[in-house]
């Protein structure tokens, strides 16, 4: 839903902005590194897999991201 010069514009400035971690979880009882890079922004917290994800303030770019995906839900 994003042309494509302006979501690789996204995709950057979340990269550089954004601080991502890649973070331990248990998964059939064995403690394993998840397989993906992960950055949590809002207002609340996250908890998954005994573990909670403390909100960080959203950066400038994933503002207007999200401004960009209420606009598109009609919010």
């Amino acid at each position: 839903w994003l042309p494509p010069r302006e979501a690789d514009g996204f995709l950057t400035a979340l990269r550089e902005e954004l601080p991502w971690e890649q973070r331990e979880i248990v998964l059939f009882g064995r403690r394993i590194l998840q397989p993906r890079l992960i950055a949590w922004s809002g207002d609340v917290g996250y908890r998954y897999s005994g573990q909670t994800l403390e909100p960080r303030p959203f950066t400038p770019a994933a503002r207007r991201l999200l401004a960009h995906a209420r606009e598109r839900a009609g919010e």
